[in-house]
């Protein structure tokens, strides 16, 4: 007997062509089909942490607003570098957590590609390939994090060298040549995000070097960038729509407990720090997993590696078929 049993039996193939609203509805199946494997592999690996961060932070936040507060009656700055503390504490949890969340969403999948028992993966097998592979996740995370950082200040040397030259040409007009320096960089930042975005799930199903899988990343997307961002756009607003009803009822409840002294409210404050945390997991999780699926659409389109294994497939089950006929008909 497995140890989950999936919502639907049949399994999803990766390797395929998806357009835009494909993508978005085989993501729906695939975490509506694994949800009980692929949650608790989250809760086992990397939800403890993220939980911790995220009531940290609520803690933390709850402390800077109280003493900003009676900063003026108090003259105590305490309760201010306390919640400061508690914010670094709370960042070094929620940094762990994401180094494992997304590893352990990338490890499931690829057991659930990988293996034909693909129903009866459990939370120790994922744990396995995570921690089997963290090495590689923590230098792609780093190769990654250094890639924003060197564009990061390259962009804001270009946009000063811009200005300059539009302060030194056209004076006056000078806010025209940072406003195009704005927009062009930031094209660049989204376009250098959603590339590298690939990173994780090319390094575990390619196998290949840190150089190599950031050169990949730019290969895959150039040619359909465009519809790419519109596609992690309307995820972005999907994600945004949960995570942001979480902080908004974080912050009302705040309000509530230091400006009405409502104290009862005050195990709130804890809970939608859970809550928080919670909408921090499904916001990665379903980008994430849009991301893994947007990646082999690609490499289908611009190399179709999936064609030859379904013919091989089809041959294959004519073979059975023709089997089956044949020891019947005896």
């Amino acid at each position: 007997m497995s140890y989950f049993m999936n919502t639907t039996t049949e399994k999803i193939q990766f390797r395929r062509i998806r357009d835009f609203g494909e993508t978005i509805g085989v993501t729906t199946q695939f975490i509506y089909q694994n949800f009980k494997p692929l949650v608790t592999s989250i809760a086992y690996i990397a939800l403890p942490f993220i939980l911790l961060g995220s009531l940290t932070s609520s803690i933390a936040s709850s402390q800077i607003y109280s003493g900003l507060k009676n900063i003026d009656s108090s003259g105590s700055i305490n309760p201010i570098m306390n919640g400061y503390g508690l914010f670094g504490i709370s960042y070094s949890f929620i940094l762990i957590g994401i180094m494992l969340l997304y590893p352990t969403i990338n490890e499931y999948v690829y057991l659930y590609a990988t293996r034909s028992d693909y129903d009866q993966i459990t939370p120790t097998d994922v744990r396995k390939r995570v921690f089997g592979n963290i090495s590689t996740y923590i230098t792609t995370f780093f190769a990654v994090s250094m890639a924003f950082l060197v564009s990061y200040f390259a962009i804001i040397i270009g946009a000063i060298l811009i200005v300059a030259l539009g302060a030194s040409v056209a004076g006056e007009l000078a806010w025209i040549f940072a406003l195009v320096a704005l927009i062009g960089f930031g094209i660049f930042f989204v376009y250098l995000l959603i590339a590298l975005s690939f990173s994780f799930i090319i390094r575990i199903i390619e196998k290949i070097g840190i150089m190599d899988t950031l050169s990949r990343c730019f290969t895959l997307l150039k040619g359909y960038g465009f519809v790419t961002f519109l596609l992690y756009f309307v995820t972005f607003c999907i994600c945004t729509s949960v995570s942001g009803v979480a902080y908004l009822l974080s912050g009302v409840v705040m309000y509530l407990v230091d400006d009405l002294n409502i104290a009862f409210l005050g195990i709130l404050v804890v809970l939608l720090g859970i809550f928080s945390g919670l909408a921090q997991v499904i916001t990665a999780t379903i980008t994430s997993l849009v991301s893994i699926f947007r990646y082999f659409s690609l490499v289908e389109l611009k190399e179709a590696n999936g064609f030859m294994q379904r013919i091989e497939e089809i041959g294959k089950n004519y073979e059975n078929r023709y089997a089956n006929n044949t020891q019947t008909e005896n």
